[in-house]
């Protein structure tokens, strides 16, 4: 439930910035709201069991509008308009409510998740593009695919299509799936 329920957020978060008029936003799998390739507002779920099959979720959006952090190794910005003012928080908040309580409502608890997975690779980003993906495994270079019917990152790479549950996603421009023949996807062991 809690995988999903990133992807809802994701959803709201996006509609609602392009509601506000952010341009070149979209979603960076699994929990990144990215602004011209860089990420203004990330996406947290936690959950706990209640006991007796029930639980609780808290969904935490971060997002970037007056300023964003530098240093984090990676390129980070914050959510403007298509003319380059920023966003206020308020705004922000106001209009992630209404999207987010109709998400929820698109969503029903799980039993249309497909409506909610379609969404949001509406607002994907790098499908069809180079990728690298790194979790305990190491790394591995392969193509994105999509998400399945679970959410889980669908990659193309030299071992086939893979399913990958969690990891860290960087998008590489340098190459898209009409080039993935030509390509000789490698595998980097960490050590």
């Amino acid at each position: 439930m809690a995988p999903q329920l990133g992807f809802v957020a994701g959803v709201a978060l996006a509609r609602a910035a392009k509601d506000l008029e952010a341009t070149d936003v979209g979603l960076k799998w699994p929990n990144d709201l990215m602004l011209g390739g860089a990420k203004c507002a990330g996406i947290l779920v936690e959950g706990i069991g209640l006991g007796g099959g029930r639980a609780a979720y808290a969904v935490g959006i971060g997002v970037n509008c007056a300023h964003a952090p530098k240093g984090l190794g990676y390129a980070t910005s914050c959510l403007t308009r298509a003319d380059g003012k920023p966003l206020g928080a308020g705004e922000v908040l106001e209009r992630l409510v209404w999207r987010y309580a109709e998400a929820l409502d698109l969503w029903r608890a799980g039993q249309a998740f497909d409506q909610i997975r379609a969404a949001w690779l509406d607002c994907a980003l790098g499908i069809g593009q180079w990728i690298t993906i790194q979790n305990g495994a190491g790394r591995c270079e392969g193509v994105f695919d999509g998400i399945d019917a679970m959410g889980r990152l669908l990659m193309r790479s030299s071992r086939g299509l893979e399913t990958i549950e969690a990891a860290d996603l960087f998008l590489s421009p340098r190459l898209d799936a009409a080039d993935f023949s030509a390509a000789r996807p490698r595998e980097i062991e960490l050590r």
